[in-house]
């Protein structure tokens, strides 16, 4: 999409809807990588549309059962996750892993 010789790009983060060339694309894209780490999907619809989002899969032991499969936190109220930044393109998921972080296993 052009708008007066610019190249535009449109991305649904939630119910915002954010409009930008490249002299703001870093602004943008700050905005959508805070939006993602909340747990929103960002979804492309310019640049043959593509969805992105932030996966958290908690970590388990499988050699264990119940709670005990989990890894906790100190205080035994979050359990370890593995994060990963996912991508959709035609169908197909591109998976970056992230990292780790502590996440409220009633909120996965």
């Amino acid at each position: 999409m052009e708008l007066g010789g610019k190249k535009l790009y449109a991305v649904q983060v939630g119910s915002d809807l954010h409009i930008f060339d490249d002299s703001n694309a870093k602004a943008i894209r700050k905005k959508i990588e805070a939006a993602l780490r909340r747990g929103h999907t960002a979804i492309h619809t310019s640049e043959g549309g593509w969805t992105e989002w932030i996966e958290a899969d908690p970590i388990v032991d499988p050699t264990k059962a119940g709670s005990a499969a989990y890894q906790w936190d100190a205080s035994g109220n979050r359990v370890q996750c593995r994060r990963t930044h996912c991508v959709c393109r035609d169908g197909v998921v591109d998976r970056t892993v992230l990292g780790t972080s502590y996440r409220d296993p009633t909120n996965l």
